[in-house]
């Protein structure tokens, strides 16, 4: 058998260390394109949703606007209807009291 001296051992350290550090580059290269790829859609992501917020703040403003004025409509149509009531009970109260008067 073959001994490995320390001059080929310190070779293949060396050869190690390089493809190690080699490898760490161009993971370290990768990295910052993913990274910088990231922080382009986040920015991209955080204007979405700053949009949508928006949006939905100024929809909901309408739609309760919508709401609101419906809700007028209806409780004036309400009172509307009610008061005619009270309108009609009057007059027939009137009419019947005058016909009581009338048939006495």
């Amino acid at each position: 058998m073959s001994q490995i001296t320390l001059e080929v051992l310190a070779e293949k350290i060396d050869g190690l260390a390089n493809l190690f550090d080699e490898k760490f580059k161009t993971n370290s290269k990768e990295h910052f394109e993913i990274t910088k790829r990231q922080d382009v859609a986040n920015h991209r992501t955080n204007k979405l949703e700053e949009w949508k917020e928006a949006h939905t703040r100024e929809i909901e403003k309408e739609i309760s606007e919508v709401l609101k004025e419906a809700d007028n409509r209806y409780a004036s149509k309400t009172v509307e209807l009610h008061f005619n009531k009270i309108i009609y009970a009057v007059v027939i109260s009137v009419l019947m009291a005058g016909l009581g008067l009338l048939l006495k």
